[in-house]
């Protein structure tokens, strides 16, 4: 492990940057603070006075890596230390400032036995995909949300869709058709019928914006960057190409868990554990890291319940290496073995699901790993 000169525990704002060193020559901790559009600079400008080498850490927010990679570029080991893992006593409850926030990082970053993780910082093309993938799906959301905004204003005035086709199915909402019936709609009150005529702007503007990001996306699925990882990682059960993106994006680098354990860990997914002495009470997921990614694994996952075989078709595997789809045939196997081993030893089918998820989010670390090594492309 390389040996730091000196240790800077920092609290990160927008507007400011505590930060807390020790002095090498006295043992004093001296406590800074940098504020302005100048900042960045004058804290470079800090640290490079100080003795080096220099590693920083600060806690994980709404700031993000931007510091990181900048302090990084210039030489600095920073690292950002997530949130959850941080150690708070009553004492930082009661007095909850900057400075000790600062001294609280300070204070467990040369400690080897201190239980701070740190979190992975990915490059801004990474990032980039993470951020347009989570804006598609946000904006999908908010286009499901309008429409049963609509659907429930009109149900409160009395207004119900019930057009059928010829053979009584009811017909499907948020067509022409659907949208004519609820521009003639009149719910006998100015303010109401205001209201519709306005509701449904909303709703084109939003699905408008899904639609410029699903485009957005499917150029990202087919370029050269993520292209094989979506053609491999999309071959295991419970994934599509809408979910091997995402995937890929998240996870970011394969080779950066060394276990299939931290991956489960990484992902929410294992359960949590209160032990002591003889007595061992697991207890529920934890639900930390990637949430979305956990929701659209767990979604995914219902294929499986009702799946009576392992086989997955209509699977494009033209750009995917003849082991890549012999490890996702045995991974198949095993999630449908699993599921069904845990349905009948009495399992609730939906933990058994949160268990294959488990497994998957494994298998999909080694898939992508083979890609990442250039074995899962056939190119």
């Amino acid at each position: 492990m390389r040996e730091y000169t000196t240790q800077v525990g920092m609290d990160v704002h927008a507007r400011s940057i505590v930060c807390k060193a020790p002095v090498v020559t006295s043992g004093e901790v001296k406590e800074h603070c940098f504020r302005g559009s100048t900042m960045v600079l004058d804290l470079l400008e800090w640290l490079g006075k100080l003795p080096q080498p220099v590693r920083l850490a600060y806690e994980s927010g709404c700031t993000g890596h931007e510091l990181a990679r900048t302090l990084k570029a210039a030489g600095f080991s920073c690292d950002i230390a997530a949130a959850t893992s941080i150690p708070k006593s009553p004492k930082n409850n009661r007095h909850k400032n900057d400075r000790n926030d600062a001294s609280i990082l300070l204070r467990e970053m040369p400690s080897p036995a201190s239980d701070i993780s740190y979190i992975w910082i990915p490059d801004r093309e990474t990032e980039g995909a993470r951020d347009l993938v989570r804006a598609y799906i946000s904006s999908a959301t908010l286009v499901s949300s309008q429409r049963r905004r609509i659907a429930a204003f009109l149900l409160g005035h009395g207004c119900v869709w019930n057009e059928r086709t010829s053979s009584g199915r009811l017909k499907s909402t948020h067509t022409a058709t659907y949208r004519a019936w609820v521009a003639s709609c009149d719910l006998g009150c100015e303010g109401a019928n205001l209201t519709l005529k306005l509701m449904p702007g909303g709703l084109c503007a939003l699905e408008e914006s899904r639609a410029a990001f699903k485009e957005s996306v499917e150029g990202l699925r087919q370029s050269l960057r993520w292209a094989p990882y979506v053609d491999a990682i999309s071959l295991p059960l419970g994934i599509g190409s809408a979910t091997a993106l995402p995937a890929a994006a998240e996870f970011g680098s394969f080779s950066r868990f060394s276990s299939g354990r931290k991956v489960s860990r990484w992902i929410g997914c294992s359960a949590t554990d209160r032990s002591s002495g003889p007595r061992c009470s697991p207890g529920h997921i934890p639900r930390e890291g990637p949430t979305l990614l956990r929701r659209l694994l767990i979604e995914g996952s219902a294929s499986i319940c009702r799946r009576k075989d392992y086989t997955k078709r209509h699977v494009r595997t033209c750009g995917v290496s003849p082991e890549i789809g012999r490890l996702a045939r045995k991974a198949n196997r095993r999630l449908k073995s699993r599921f069904d081993e845990l349905v009948d030893a009495g399992k609730h089918p939906n933990v058994a699901r949160v268990a294959v998820v488990r497994e998957l989010a494994c298998w999909i670390r080694v898939i992508g790993l083979k890609v990442e090594s250039g074995i899962g492309s056939m190119a």
